[in-house]
């Protein structure tokens, strides 16, 4: 067993994949008193998928809710039974993790396995923080003089290039996590932590910040921002959420929390070109 702290959240792994193993280093702890979340990393060729009620099956992720109040999920291969599948408790707190690790790909630099076993590494620890007022947002999140920035958008819009930008015109900017940092509510105040799931560009670090705005980017050929009322905040934001659908006790627990982050922390709409400008407009904005 390897412990880790993602988000102030200790988590027991029991695994042998020296993949998952190096990714989560920045995280390592030593063995705590207690444990949040612990999870087994089990390598299997044929994984079975046991009885219960299906919730949804939707783009190959199938859920099923298990007679003893736990969760089984599985993502199908091109043959229809699970490559990679979750075996959970009721509250996500003691969790199995199948996956095949024969699968190969055209690519040599590509170990599809080991992205699997990450995926649902990071699904199972998203599931776990819905019960403890966190949530994921899909975003690119900064540190500047100490203040936590959000920038969010559909994928394609330039959030990583945006958060570059910060670095190159903004010397003491920290990338938090590109991609999916973990946005927890503590004492009512809302924190962004990094995690080591951040998408293509691996930035991330175990580092973490008061969030002070979130910002949604908007390509346009001149540079403004305007804030958004919580009611369009909460409409054009919450897609960019990383939500539980396939249960509703779990969804109305992490839609309560984002609505209680979007209260506590401005937003903002960013229509930007991607230079030097943008940065300055969002700094005066909201520095």
């Amino acid at each position: 067993m390897r412990y880790y702290r993602i988000a102030d959240f200790s988590i027991g792994l029991e695994t042998t994949n020296n993949s998952v193993i190096s990714r989560f280093e920045p995280f390592a702890v030593d063995k705590p008193e207690n444990l949040d979340l612990a999870i087994d990393l089990v390598p299997k060729r044929d994984i079975d998928v046991p009885g219960g009620d299906m919730l949804s099956n939707e783009k190959k992720l199938v859920w099923i809710k298990k007679s003893d109040g736990g969760y089984f999920s599985y993502l199908e291969n091109p043959y229809g039974t699970p490559c990679v599948a979750v075996d959970s408790d009721a509250e996500w707190e003691k969790c199995t993790i199948y996956y095949q690790d024969n699968i190969v790909s055209s690519n040599p630099d590509i170990n599809p396995s080991d992205i699997l076993a990450l995926q649902f590494i990071g699904m199972t620890f998203r599931s776990h923080i819905v019960y403890k007022n966190s949530i994921v947002l899909h975003a690119s999140c900064i540190e500047y003089e100490g203040k936590g920035i959000a920038f969010t958008a559909p994928s394609g819009t330039g959030k990583s290039t945006h958060a570059r930008l910060w670095e190159e015109n903004k010397t003491g900017t920290r990338v938090i996590n590109d991609d999916a940092p973990i946005i927890r509510l503590i004492d009512g105040k809302p924190f962004a932590y990094g995690s080591p799931w951040s998408g293509s560009t691996d930035k991330f670090l175990n580092i973490n910040a008061p969030l002070t705005a979130i910002v949604l980017l908007e390509q346009a050929t001149v540079n403004s921002i305007r804030p958004l009322s919580i009611q369009e905040a909460v409409t054009l934001i919450m897609p960019r959420v990383l939500l539980p659908y396939h249960d509703s006790k779990m969804m109305e627990m992490a839609v309560s929390t984002f609505e209680k982050v979007i209260s506590a922390v401005p937003a903002y709409k960013l229509k930007c070109r991607p230079d030097a400008e943008a940065v300055e407009t969002v700094y005066q904005c909201i520095m």
